[in-house]
């Protein structure tokens, strides 16, 4: 083997190690995220679009949940303080469901006095389509985050399993698409449609080896 042909091993090698790492890292990572709601009204200060977040969303389910504001700020956490504590007060959960309303300009509570449940508090049903927009959007996003597959369609993680290396044999591109034929190590010989800007992306030609990472109904590729 010549030394040009086994310094070029030695640094294919490396990269593909330093990729290999880099995956590994990343499967050691995992994500939080915290969803809030704001208008959409760039005539608004950031402050002032801010609508609903967390720990709203959590008093507006509680007081769904008990009929009561009383009881819903027993079960909500407050952050006031050096310290996190259970328990909102009164005053202050009052004035943030008065705030989201004025924000939203709809009621999103309303109270009752008398009357067979003795009095308390419920949704309106602006309040309640608030809280489903806000619980759905929390849902999906938490699904998505839980999607490991997807995570490797769009290169956040990388795991071993259903990956293939092999060599691109030719690439048919067309203004929207291409269609890349990669023959295997296999040897197999696999075709995999993906878009044009792809392939200028990863600046595939014909004689570069790739892996196939295998995700149905789609065929994903990377560069080694």
């Amino acid at each position: 083997m010549s030394t040009k042909v086994q310094s070029d091993k030695e640094k294919h090698d490396k990269e593909n190690e330093e990729v290999e790492n880099h995956n590994r890292t990343l499967l050691e990572i995992s994500p939080k995220f915290r969803l809030w709601l704001e208008l959409d009204d760039k005539s608004l200060s950031e402050e002032d679009k801010a609508l609903l977040g967390k720990g709203g969303a959590l008093l507006l389910k509680k007081i769904s949940e008990t009929g009561s504001i009383s009881e819903a700020i027993r079960d909500v956490p407050s952050k006031h303080g050096a310290h996190k504590k259970t328990g909102l007060s009164y005053r202050y959960a009052w004035g943030l469901l008065k705030k989201i309303s004025n924000r939203l300009k709809k009621p999103i509570i309303k109270k009752f006095r008398g009357g067979r449940k003795g009095g308390g508090s419920e949704l309106t049903h602006a309040g309640e389509e608030l809280l489903r927009y806000y619980t759905r959007l929390e849902n999906l996003i938490q699904a998505t985050l839980a999607d490991k597959e997807l995570w490797e369609a769009i290169s956040l993680k990388l795991i071993d399993k259903n990956r293939l290396e092999g060599e691109v044999v030719s690439v048919m591109r067309d203004p929207i698409a291409a269609k890349v034929k990669i023959e295997l190590k296999v040897p197999t010989v696999i075709h995999s449609l993906i878009t044009t800007e792809a392939v200028d992306d990863l600046n595939l030609k014909e004689g570069d080896t790739v892996k196939a990472i295998i995700k149905a109904p789609h065929l994903y590729l990377n560069v080694v």
